[in-house]
């Protein structure tokens, strides 16, 4: 009898609430690393290359993979092109067999999208997959604003409806969006039922509203978890709660790991020390960074090349490092033992 009721016990129970628990867990922070878009030298994406970025990046201990956002030049892909290399991204992750000590990143995928309808096509596709673990969803419109709160969520929600179960954050980057909403008043009209499926939010750039960050981390932890980038720890590691995660490349993997157990512990000579080795090798990288632009990429991306993954060139607008750039920069990070850990055989 027991074993007849159990599918209908089944059934009937409710469904789990979807939080941010399950993509950055509570109680210990997570490393989130927005993953490159290799491109050939014919300007396509290569996406042959993205085997190679989940295996170093499982090779370092990262937690989280936010795949096509900021970092991987998303506004010069097509969403055809977005949709391919997710697919690509899926497929290494069924593949690949962890090294010893690593790790089996989940992944977030970016559906940001100036449409709304395009970034719903994009939500449609990541529900067919498997292997994708949550959305980050950027504020429609570009080079429009949303006016108010409620046209911006009327917006989200067109992009979010199709995925009912992934969990989502949104994409707070003031500095590149424009957007000044207050995270804690999206909470709310989550909360609220509007968006039933947003979780957290992600806040990037320069005009990170510590305020609204520390406000925001308050709101029902049970449901909701923000993450940050790299350079804004220092000033958020006091908070409890705080953000759950931070945003760092995967060379830095080893390093966010160090900080999070000086965060936990309270060691904050080790804290001190770790962070400045991490803003250290970023400084070395950012006079090869394109001036004028609204993100740092040619740089960084330069330093992906010299552990080794195949990433290629930048796709324009953006520039890409030169060759004597690239050996300059090697130079620098080998005088200051900063050259980051080269990708292992797998």
């Amino acid at each position: 009898m027991a074993s007849l009721l159990a599918p209908l016990l089944l059934a009937a129970a409710p469904a789990q609430p979807i939080s941010a628990d399950s993509i950055l867990p509570q109680g210990r922070m997570s490393s989130i690393v927005p993953v490159f878009t290799a491109f050939g030298t014919d300007g396509k994406a290569n996406i042959s290359a993205v085997a190679d970025q989940y295996a170093y990046a499982s090779q370092n201990g990262i937690d989280v993979l936010l795949l096509m956002g900021t970092t991987g030049e998303w506004p010069t892909l097509t969403v055809d092109e977005r949709m391919a290399l997710a697919d690509a991204w899926c497929t290494a992750k069924q593949k690949h067999v962890p090294r010893s000590g690593g790790t089996t990143p989940k992944f977030m995928l970016n559906i940001g999208h100036a449409s709304p309808y395009e970034a719903r096509r994009m939500a449609t596709h990541a529900v067919g997959l498997t292997g994708i673990d949550s959305l980050l969803v950027s504020p429609p419109g570009l080079p429009y604003q949303a006016p108010n709160l409620d046209l911006l969520i009327e917006a989200l929600a067109i992009a979010l409806e199709p995925a009912p179960k992934l969990p989502a954050f949104y994409y707070h980057y003031q500095d590149l969006y424009g957007d000044s909403f207050k995270m804690k008043d999206l909470f709310h009209a989550a909360q609220a039922g509007r968006l039933p499926t947003l979780v957290g939010a992600k806040f990037a750039g320069a005009g990170i509203n510590l305020v609204d960050v520390m406000e925001s981390s308050q709101i029902d932890p049970s449901r909701f978890g923000n993450f940050v980038t790299g350079d804004k720890l220092a000033s958020l590691a006091a908070l409890q709660p705080g953000p759950r995660g931070l945003i760092v490349l995967s060379w830095e993997g080893p390093m966010a790991s160090k900080l999070f157990d000086s965060v936990a512990k309270g060691d904050v000579k080790g804290f001190t020390s770790t962070f400045a080795k991490m803003m250290a090798w970023r400084e070395l990288a950012s006079p090869y960074n394109a001036p004028g632009g609204n993100y740092q990429i040619t740089g960084i991306k330069g330093v992906a090349r010299l552990a080794g993954l195949p990433v290629g060139d930048c796709r324009p607008p953006l520039p890409s490092i030169t060759a004597a750039q690239l050996a300059q920069l090697k130079a620098n990070l080998t005088a200051a033992d900063l050259m980051p850990a080269p990708l292992l055989p797998y």
